[in-house]
């Protein structure tokens, strides 16, 4: 039994070796957060973010799912601090 390969077209060669670009997205001109040259960047700037591990937080819920004085401490950390971003 013989096999009968199809001649490819032109058009679909083309399409295959050039085409394949056109579905992919132009960079960015300005990535979001990025690391250049040892420094974490955002929009082209350099960035410093700051945050905290509120592990007592998750503890005390664990112990008492009901308890909710943990509440008062993300306030504290958040005004007093100014840190922007807690996490538990």
């Amino acid at each position: 039994m013989k096999i009968k390969l199809l001649n490819p077209s032109p058009l679909f060669l083309a399409l295959a070796f050039f085409g394949t670009g056109l579905a992919c997205p132009a960079p960015a001109s300005v990535p979001g957060l990025s690391v250049k040259e040892g420094k974490l960047m955002l929009g082209g700037k350099p960035y410093r973010g700051m945050g905290i591990n509120y592990v007592q937080c998750f503890w005390e819920l664990l112990k008492d799912p009901a308890n909710r004085d943990f509440v008062e401490g993300f306030r504290t950390i958040r005004e007093d601090y100014d840190i922007p971003f807690i996490r538990f």
